[in-house]
């Protein structure tokens, strides 16, 4: 099995913050490719709703990125992603995107030590969001979802007050329950 980890959650549920964390402690991190596209299309010059315009499309690419990435990477690695393999599953389903063979054979065969799945936060519109609250809390369970069908090891990780409370909570968990101390 990889030594890879996935944080996942829908939007606002605090990934990137947590990746960030990881990253100041010198963790090797994989930022969100949706992200990544998004500002990419960005700097090119699009704006977000012509990026999204096609949403379908728009999965795709982000699957894309993620498929390259990984094989690029090395498996004996710890490696800490901003989603995973089966995101896919939960955002293609989100929009009514179609999910290929091939799609389903690259989140079938994704391994991960474990899943992180990112309990939301209060609901916070930025640059690259377009979903609702709604689909925040439908994600939440679509994610939930995916991972389960895939027979990933899934750890709910709560919302606490604070996005720093959180961060000292994962941190505490990584160390006593996953072994993993700071690089």
């Amino acid at each position: 099995m990889r030594n890879w980890y996935v944080i996942t959650g829908g939007p606002s549920a605090g990934k990137t913050t947590l990746i960030e964390a990881l990253e100041e402690k010198g963790f090797h991190v994989e930022h969100e490719s949706a992200r990544i596209v998004i500002d990419e299309g960005i700097a090119a010059g699009k704006t977000i709703e012509e990026i999204r315009k096609d949403e379908g499309r728009f999965q795709e690419i982000v699957y894309t990125h993620k498929r390259e990435r990984e094989k690029r990477l090395d498996p004996n690695k710890l490696i800490f992603f901003d989603r995973g393999m089966q995101d896919t599953y939960a955002y293609n389903t989100l929009c009514g995107a179609i999910i290929t063979d091939d799609m389903m054979h690259e989140m079938d065969t994704a391994e991960y030590k474990k899943i992180f799945l990112l309990e939301p936060f209060e609901y916070e519109k930025d640059y690259a969001r377009i979903e609702t609250k709604e689909e925040q809390d439908r994600l939440f369970h679509l994610l939930e979802k995916a991972y389960e069908r895939s027979n990933s090891a899934i750890e709910i990780i709560p919302t606490f007050p604070t996005k720093q409370e959180r961060i000292e909570y994962f941190l505490n968990y990584l160390r006593d329950v996953e072994g993993i101390s700071q690089p």
